[in-house]
């Protein structure tokens, strides 16, 4: 997985994510960094709909979901 913020769609009525900061810690693990300046009370939603985008891409094709 890049580095790259933006969270393509996979169709074009897909909603399109952009993360605040999208790094990787020790190589291996792909972290989300958000930073909430006014509260819209959907925190949890957007975390979710990114975590859910971020997994999608980075299992293979023919890879195992436990892996």
């Amino acid at each position: 997985m890049d580095n790259n913020p933006i969270l393509e769609k996979d169709m074009l009525d897909d909603k399109i994510g952009i993360l605040d900061i999208k790094a990787k810690i020790d190589t291996n693990i792909n972290c989300d960094i958000e930073m909430q300046v006014i509260n819209k009370k959907d925190i949890e939603k957007r975390l979710l709909f990114y975590w859910s985008k971020m997994y999608d891409i980075s299992v293979k094709e023919g890879q195992d979901y436990t892996t």
